[in-house]
């Protein structure tokens, strides 16, 4: 499918920032005085049609767009999941397109994590001004804090389909809180956009290069690599509580040279970063990943990113 020039956004460039500099507040005032706003209430693709128009014709926003919406959406109409989950919903247009499809195919609830207030007040206002209201819980602040207390509280048992569109750097260690939490199992999917690392000069202007943080290399692993990588990582949990470190545990079958879950050759050191350990959530080793990538569009209609779909299955 060939991408719409009419549906480009503005392009970002280098050096040029793309978010939190009040384009965000400037979008709700945008839609608010469109004189076709009563027009919009109720009508999430009105509201969809008048964010795309400020991305195009005022400031870039970081939105997934309608080449990503589309394959998402063609995921939701095939698996129909009943409780979806998205982190990072940021001004709510991932949120509106997914929701309404969502609901259209028979879903309970779809939830948003969202860690900036800002960005969570716009979010909940235009989510409002869709009608979605009832069926869409936003909820701000940190996702791993935030997962944790649902499933403490019992509002989520299971996530069907679990969007990571969020930090990429957080990809995994939230992924592997989903694993600890047995939130994602052996029918749940998740898709995470940029979830494999890739550089794209044209699109930043020279030079800048997008990092998943070992994402990829997680999911495309074996259980055997997992589960080596799962021992490697307790044992460095119990050198940085100051227990021996002179035994080193090794996936290679060299003991000088380590490698973590990232995929990184370190070196246990009082100076390894403590945050390399995914925040302390072990994951579950003995999942296995049915895997697939599939290039899109991104809105400034160039082919910068992909989409990783996974299907989980427990490995025997």
């Amino acid at each position: 499918m060939q991408f719409d020039p009419q549906d480009t956004y503005i392009k970002p460039t280098e050096h040029y920032q793309t978010y939190d500099d009040g384009r965000e507040l400037d979008l709700l005032y945008f839609i608010h005085n469109d004189p076709d706003i009563e027009n919009m209430r109720g009508n999430p693709l009105r509201i969809l049609d008048a964010i795309d128009d400020f991305a195009r014709t005022r400031e870039y926003l970081m939105n997934i767009g309608r080449d990503k919406g589309r394959i998402i959406g063609d995921l939701i109409r095939e698996i129909r999941p009943r409780v979806m989950v998205e982190l990072g919903g940021y001004v709510g247009y991932s949120t509106i397109l997914l929701a309404h499809l969502h609901r259209q195919c028979g879903g309970s609830h779809y939830y948003t994590l969202e860690q900036s207030p800002e960005f969570a007040a716009v979010l909940l206002s235009l989510v409002d001004l869709a009608g979605l209201s009832s069926f869409v819980t936003v909820l701000v602040g940190e996702a791993s804090r935030t997962l944790q207390r649902l499933q403490a509280n019992g509002t989520l048992s299971s996530i069907d389909l679990l969007f990571l569109d969020h930090n990429p750097e957080a990809h995994l260690p939230d992924l592997k809180l989903c694993e600890s939490l047995n939130l994602v199992n052996d029918s749940n999917v998740v898709i995470a956009n940029n979830g494999m690392a890739i550089q794209h000069r044209e699109y930043w202007g020279g030079g800048r290069a997008r990092r998943d943080d070992g994402y990829t290399k997680y999911i495309r692993g074996s259980v055997e690599w997992r589960r080596e990588a799962f021992r490697f990582e307790q044992w460095q949990k119990e050198w940085f509580r100051g227990n021996n470190s002179d035994v080193l545990p090794t996936l290679s079958g060299k003991p000088t040279r380590q490698i973590d879950s990232f995929g990184y050759t370190s070196q246990p050191t009082e100076t390894y970063p403590k945050t390399d350990i995914t925040y302390g959530y072990d994951g579950n080793p003995n999942l296995v990943y049915d895997t697939s990538f599939v290039r899109c569009f991104d809105p400034t209609g160039l082919e910068v990113s992909l989409l990783a779909k996974i299907s989980y299955k427990v490995w025997c």
